[in-house]
């Protein structure tokens, strides 16, 4: 090599007799070998180091510990350190158990990876170094295992362990003579191994060193856990809440007008009913006193799970007008209704109620009267809208507002093949389209003219099409009910 070139010249230069020559360039070469291989060791070491915390900085959910364990266990095999086992154990102070991640020597070129979960009390190597670990008493943790204890050890490990019997056999068949363990604590356990020769200081730092690493990861390990266990609690409360209001829509579901009571008093009908979250503000009602039959379109304050409690607070109150205080015309049903709410839940200036529409049809006078807030009713004949009744509604709501007078009786003379269009605003105000502006009512209109003449089972489905289109990717803004009746 050319440095002990330049060394032997050197020597001769300061004329060292040749002998002397020989022995000093020896020594010197033993020592930069011992140096070298020094050298070579570390820098293995710190690539091992390297990979093993790379693997623990991408551990993402706590199921991926036990590959950083793995990817540790292989790079200490890696190091060639001579050790019959090695492992890595997290401890339990309270319940005195330990879960084992290890690695056995079964033969020169094999080992057999094992992992379990234990009572340290199954042998007292195992509870000599808990208790150490558990008091703080020392860092490391030495202790030499003669060949009957180290046998009666495995037998221990074969009875709680890894339902591997034949591998620990094999592992077993090792213990033929005495052997060395060694604990090297942190914060949650420790790192053990078995030698069948007393440690160096070199292979006792080196094992430190993993240890060192070993705690990053279970600090990062607690952290993935606190997250988790956050993101569990979040999870089961969400689907508490999620199922809370799958049980408030089937209350919902069981107040709206039903689809065979619906068409056992009407002629033809559809009911486009699209709420915007779980449950509704948008209902629409029907009932049936002294041969007039009811039917309500509304949209109640808010949407989701407050517009739900209004939506039921509001059926309860037009069933009470209806059904027990006997009011027949649809514009004193409103009326009541909005003193009610008032008189209920706006004490504190709040202006909760709705908008909406109530009509009646008498079977009697075979007439159609209704009453109208913020809202009216589109007659479509022979695929024209009436004027008549385009804009024949009061400017007020049924609630708390403004306005105190009371509501308007109107009349409506349609005819058989006529067909009559409820709808709430969210339909109209839903953001779309090439700009992403609202549809409006007028275009809502002219799609309603455009489809009045096919067959009402079909219509359904035509404005749930031209509603997907509009609405493209954008979220839908509010609830919506369009009902449609052939008269």
């Amino acid at each position: 090599m050319i440095i002990f070139d330049k060394i032997k010249s050197l020597f001769t230069q300061n004329k060292i007799p040749a002998e002397q020559q020989t022995t000093y360039s020896e020594q010197v070469e033993n020592n930069l070998m011992i140096r070298l291989e020094l050298a070579q060791k570390t820098i293995a070491l710190e690539k091992s180091l390297d990979r093993v915390r790379v693997c623990a900085l991408k551990m993402n959910t706590t199921d991926e510990l036990a590959t950083v364990v793995e990817t540790l266990l292989v790079e200490l095999e890696g190091l060639n350190l001579g050790l019959l086992r090695v492992g890595i154990a997290i401890l339990n102070k309270n319940l005195r158990t330990t879960k084992t991640w290890s690695s056995f020597l079964s033969d020169e070129k094999r080992r057999v990876k094992l992992s379990g979960e234990y009572s340290v009390d199954i042998h007292k190597v195992l509870a000599n170094a808990f208790d150490k670990w558990a008091k703080g008493l020392d860092d490391v943790y030495f202790y030499t295992i003669e060949p009957d204890e180290l046998k009666a050890y495995y037998a221990a490990l074969n009875k709680v362990n890894f339902n591997l019997s034949s591998q620990n056999q094999t592992a077993e068949e090792t213990a033929i003579k005495r052997q060395y363990y060694v604990g090297i604590y942190f914060k949650e356990g420790g790192l053990f191994a078995f030698s069948n020769k007393p440690y160096e200081n070199y292979t006792i730092e080196l094992l430190k060193r993993f240890t060192e690493v070993i705690g990053l990861t279970y600090a990062r390990f607690n952290e993935i856990k606190v997250a988790e266990n956050s993101a569990k609690k979040v999870t089961t409360l969400l689907t508490e809440i999620r199922d809370s209001i799958n049980y408030a829509k089937r209350i919902q579901q069981t107040l709206l007008a039903q689809d065979d009571f619906l068409r056992d008093n009407l002629n033809e009908l559809f009911v486009f009913f699209v709420p915007k979250d779980i449950v509704s503000g948008d209902f629409y009602w029907a009932t049936k006193q002294n041969k007039k039959f009811y039917l309500a379109v509304c949209d109640s304050t808010g949407h989701g799970v407050p517009g739900a409690f209004m939506s039921l607070l509001n059926i309860g109150f037009l069933n009470e007008a209806i059904n027990e205080k006997a009011i027949e015309k649809p514009n004193e049903v409103f009326d009541y209704v909005r003193l009610k709410l008032i008189n209920t839940i706006s004490k504190d200036d709040q202006k909760d109620g709705f908008d909406g529409i109530l009509l009646c049809f008498d079977e009697e006078n075979k007439s159609i009267t209704y009453a109208a807030a913020n809202n009216s009713p589109l007659l479509i004949r022979d695929g024209v809208i009436s004027a008549q009744i385009e804009n024949q509604y009061n400017n007020m709501p049924v609630g708390a507002g403004d306005r105190k007078a009371s509501f308007t009786l109107f009349s409506m003379d349609a005819k058989p093949g006529d067909i009559i269009y409820l709808c709430t605003d969210g339909y109209a105000d839903q953001f779309g389209g090439a700009k992403g502006k609202k549809l409006k009512q007028k275009k809502l209109n002219e799609f309603l003219v455009s489809i009045n003449a096919i067959p009402v089972s079909l219509q359904s489905a035509q404005l749930n099409n031209y509603f997907e289109s509009w609405k493209g990717d954008l979220e839908q803004v509010d609830d919506i009910c369009v009902i449609g009746i052939r008269v």
